[in-house]
């Protein structure tokens, strides 16, 4: 815990957003836009202007190579 009058700096930004469903997603674009690529991109540049590293981790959808 952070006592008051206090500063943390986090070792990394790990992004674990999604939104609730797939056909959320294809019904909302610039919705599912900004869930799957701005809002990661925003937080990879705050981690990389700050020096930590970006963690992306997404578990919904898994697709077959």
């Amino acid at each position: 815990m952070v006592g008051k009058g206090t500063a943390s700096r986090p070792d990394c930004i790990i992004n674990c957003l999604t939104m609730e469903s797939v056909q959320a997603a294809q019904y909302d674009m610039p919705l599912a836009w900004s869930y799957h690529a701005r809002v990661p991109a925003m937080l990879a540049m705050a981690a990389a202007g700050a020096g930590i590293t970006f963690v992306q981790i997404s578990s919904d959808m898994v697709f077959g190579g």
